[in-house]
């Protein structure tokens, strides 16, 4: 069983970094990686995908805010503080 993380950062090398250091990981069916480049990115990919998405990162509270009104599976969105 996979677990699905949609990721939400408007700096592109984001996704790159994540890919790199989760590849391992990927390849083997642990994690399914979705990328989004801002917030309303982020509401039309949870449109496709809410039903399999586990959780989100986003890089700002606005982005967060607009995920976790639009329903995203898991609201237990975290700031790190």
């Amino acid at each position: 069983m996979s677990f699905s993380i949609l990721i939400v950062d408007d700096e592109p090398d984001i996704a790159d970094l994540f890919r790199q250091r989760f590849r391992r990981e990927v390849r083997q069916g642990q994690y399914v990686l979705h990328f989004a480049g801002s917030g309303e990115e982020a509401l039309r990919r949870l449109a496709e995908i809410h039903h399999d998405l586990d959780t989100a990162l986003a890089s700002d509270a606005a982005q967060r805010l607009h995920l976790y009104r639009a329903g995203a599976p898991r609201s237990d969105l975290w700031d790190g503080g």
